[in-house]
């Protein structure tokens, strides 16, 4: 009982976070709405731990992430364009993530979902960050 309630709300907080990433679609008062992607497609990857100390926390917050795709592309996508997701797993290790950053970065995802530890976000942040990319 308690770990469905526990995988509830980390999904509903993944949903929040992804709406308010993605926002409405439209842009409030002298904001510039997000560029289209040059692909048509609005590539959302997950940086979430599938092995490693944390991979138990994995699989709710991947589950949340997919439900929020699902409902954004029912609502009509992101401005219009289908969001897609691409999952990688962060190994709950800086190394392991920063090979994940690189093949989700290579697959050239508009936003990072992750990562669930704060030392391993740490280890990756400046690596998205400076490629122009939402984490």
């Amino acid at each position: 009982m308690k770990r469905k309630r526990r995988i509830r709300l980390l999904a509903g907080a993944a949903v929040i976070g992804l709406v308010g990433a993605f926002g409405a679609g439209t842009a409030g008062a002298g904001e510039q709405p997000p560029a289209k992607p040059a692909d048509n497609v609005y590539k959302v990857g997950t940086l979430l731990p599938q092995t490693g100390d944390l991979s138990i926390l994995g699989p709710p917050m991947v589950q949340g992430v997919r439900m929020a795709i699902a409902e954004i592309n029912a609502a009509g996508g992101v401005n219009g364009q289908p969001a897609q997701l691409v999952e990688q797993d962060d190994g709950t290790s800086a190394e392991i993530a920063s090979t994940a950053v690189d093949t989700l970065l290579q697959e050239n995802v508009d936003l990072i979902v992750g990562a669930a530890g704060s030392s391993v976000t740490l280890g990756v942040i400046d690596k998205i960050t400076g490629s122009g990319v939402v984490e």
